[in-house]
């Protein structure tokens, strides 16, 4: 990569630049929260997110689709358990059947995760 500086043993570090010109050093942790390295939170993420849809799908009193996953919908408490979040689109299923349609798209503008 082209703006690679140097690996250490927990970090690589890469040449940035502020949005006002500035430059500047970052670095990226290679091993961080408990010590996880970054692929196994990646992979304990994915399995508790499909969880979390599962139960959503499943599990819940009433069944529901959530729609609209991606990276930005998915919110990390102070303890790095996760959070879906923007249920905008989502719809809910009674006996198998769509019983509310969103004809509007919302979405979330704001997101504070409730105490744990």
């Amino acid at each position: 990569e082209q703006n690679y500086i140097n690996i250490g043993s927990m970090s690589t570090m890469y040449k940035g630049q502020f949005l006002d010109g500035t430059i500047m050093a970052m670095k990226r942790l290679t091993i961080w929260w408990n010590g996880m390295t970054e692929n196994t939170h990646r992979i304990n993420t994915a399995i508790d997110v499909t969880n979390g849809l599962k139960y959503l799908h499943y599990d819940c009193l009433t069944s529901t689709l959530y729609g609209d996953l991606k990276p930005s919908n998915i919110m990390f408490n102070t303890i790095m358990e996760e959070r879906i979040i923007d249920f905008g689109i989502a719809k809910t299923l009674s006996n198998n059947k769509i019983a509310h349609i969103t004809s509007i798209i919302a979405t979330t503008s704001g997101y504070l995760v409730p105490s744990t």
